[in-house]
């Protein structure tokens, strides 16, 4: 098998589009005895096309047709383009694109597309036949990369930032050991609504901004292009964060609170000293979160952490799960009192019943006051949460609903 995206297909940095452009031409006089077939990626919602999804469906329909004879095209929209010979077995394209179609289950592509041979997505080409339809093919995916090149040559050059590093990590870690978190820190509420009611504040979110933060330590550094020493950051960023934490919560007239937290935190020194100092029966009203990373990183730490924490009275909360996440996690099992749902707005776009109803079961088995709709922007969080049997909610939207309130 010859593929676009490997050297033995083309000439130089020749580019898929280019490549199969010429390969329409060298077939024109006589393009019998040839199939294509073209799978429409790039025609997937924005939500299932990330690079991350278009690299998996590439390599698992390469995989599948790797033995068989024929040209594979990758081309940058994201797209797979395959031509092969008419007496080419076709059990193995078949079962490739039913793997992708399956990879791709929930988007509302695949629902349109319920032909096997022709429709949005997968579309057969017989040569003999269908020539001319194929060629407009490679032209159209032709102006689309010279489309994209174009806009990219005209879009203002972002200016680029240093990646972190364990030196510039140093000298942060000096600056946060003298930096006041006060200005930096944050407070959002965390709403119940009931049958239409207006929302009512049932707890406060302390967090500092890590983009404000940023602003004022990282320069023009990046601090999340590396994920363990920004995990490191976020550590050290915890420990300032509970040592000011006493003064705005004796400061505050809200009775319950939430800190996010991470596991290494909770087992270090700078925690025991900050439950040391709370007030009389203060923990019974502070809700930990914890991020899903640290379950499955280190199960055995964050175990450890959570019976310490529900041992000296915390609430524990397990933050930052996705609607991909979420039907997988068992709260009671998994021994925390509270989960957080982040809020996607493809949830309301794609129209999923499957995911709906799986999301549903999600806060039937957790029970809906144990779980919080976070990260809600619009109404349309509200409307899908409530719909889902949440009533309790978190995010921009929330907080200009109860900006005027006392």
């Amino acid at each position: 098998m010859q593929s676009a995206l490997n050297p033995v297909a083309g000439r130089g940095t020749s580019s898929p589009e280019l490549l199969l452009q010429e390969l329409i031409k060298r077939i024109e006089r006589n393009p019998s005895g040839r199939k294509a077939i073209h799978l429409g990626l790039s025609k997937l919602r924005p939500v299932n096309r990330q690079p991350h999804h278009v690299r998996i469906a590439h390599n698992t329909f390469e995989d599948q047709v790797r033995n068989l004879e024929g040209q594979l095209f990758l081309p940058s929209n994201g797209d797979i383009v395959f031509v092969i010979a008419t007496g080419v077995d076709l059990e193995a394209i078949d079962e490739g694109i039913l793997k992708i179609r399956h990879l791709f289950a929930e988007d509302p592509l695949m629902e349109l597309d319920e032909s096997p041979g022709t429709g949005d997505f997968c579309t057969w080409y017989d040569l003999d036949e269908e020539f001319e339809n194929f060629q407009r093919l490679g032209q159209d995916l032709a102006a689309q990369l010279k489309l994209r090149q174009h806009r990219g040559a005209n879009k203002p050059q972002k200016r680029m930032r240093k990646p972190l590093t364990p030196a510039a990590l140093q000298e942060m870690e000096k600056a946060l050991a003298q930096a006041d978190l006060s200005s930096l820190t944050r407070q959002q509420p965390i709403c119940a609504i009931k049958a239409g009611a207006d929302p009512v504040i049932v707890m406060k979110e302390f967090y500092v901004s890590i983009r404000d933060l940023a602003g004022q330590i990282a320069g023009d550094v990046d601090l999340t292009s590396d994920r363990w020493l920004f995990q490191r950051l976020t550590q050290t960023l915890d420990r300032r964060v509970l040592s000011q934490f006493g003064r705005l919560e004796k400061g505050d007239t809200w009775r319950y609170f939430s800190l996010n937290l991470n596991v290494a935190t909770v087992l270090a020194p700078e925690f025991l000293k900050f439950d040391g100092a709370l007030r009389s029966g203060a923990r019974g009203t502070i809700s930990i979160e914890l991020p899903p990373a640290d379950v499955f990183s280190d199960a055995s730490a964050f175990v450890f952490a959570r019976d310490f924490l529900r041992a000296r009275g915390y609430r524990v909360c397990l933050d930052g799960l996705t609607h991909f996440i979420a039907p997988m996690i068992d709260r009671a099992r998994l021994g925390v009192d509270l989960l957080k749902l982040q809020w996607d707005p493809e949830l309301a776009e794609s129209g999923s019943e499957l995911r709906k109803k799986e999301l549903t079961e999600f806060v039937k088995r957790a029970g809906a006051a144990r779980v919080i709709l976070c990260r809600c922007d619009d109404q349309r969080a509200v409307d899908y949460g409530s719909a889902l049997g949440i009533f309790m909610f978190q995010g921009r939207h929330l907080d200009g609903l109860v900006a005027d309130k006392p």
